[in-house]
């Protein structure tokens, strides 16, 4: 995913983990289609852990410019925790910049030039396991949403509470 042309990475989260988005793991979920690892991937460690125990999780991935964009599709799902047990909920947005401008904010007061939300899955951090409740986790759900336009779209990996000690995030795939 290093080698990905025109995608932007950008992680605002605070403060700022080690780990960014990456190559998926096919020991932790097999991708949706293709080679099985052959997705992205993000997890709690974008965050590390603040004095105060409030880490949030910001990290854009920016698509290229495409031109006049009819629709955006992908599948994206998560996991339950290496225990087995817990769930630890996960939230990603699709935001739309219509200027093509990339410029992010800390998604806790914007998202910058993606002044457009397309879609947000699991907008209240619940911990379902299905959409629309929740992150998908037992499979890989496919999304969609309208954009009739040209400018930049980015996924953002947005969770609060969050990193290795908080009650949030654990870990997304996006295929």
């Amino acid at each position: 995913v290093e080698n990905l042309p025109g995608w932007v990475f950008s992680n605002q989260s605070s403060p700022l983990g080690e780990t960014s988005w990456f190559q998926g793991n096919n020991l932790l979920i097999q991708a949706q289609d293709g080679e099985s690892n052959s997705f992205i991937a993000a997890n709690y460690r974008n965050t590390a852990d603040s004095e105060e125990g409030e880490s949030t999780i910001c990290n854009y991935l920016i698509m290229p410019d495409l031109g006049d964009l009819a629709t955006v599709s992908f599948y994206t799902r998560s996991r339950i925790a290496a225990n087995n047990f817990n769930i630890y909920p996960d939230r990603l947005y699709l935001v739309y910049s219509p200027t093509g401008e990339i410029n992010t904010g800390n998604c806790t007061d914007d998202f910058g030039d993606f002044t457009e939300t397309l879609l947000v899955i699991n907008p209240d951090l619940t911990q379902e396991t299905s959409s629309p409740e929740g992150y998908p986790i037992n499979s890989w759900d496919q999304f969609s949403s309208e954009i009739n336009g040209t400018g930049r779209v980015a996924f953002v990996y947005y969770v609060e509470d969050a990193g290795y000690f908080g009650a949030n995030s654990n870990y997304i795939g996006i295929d």
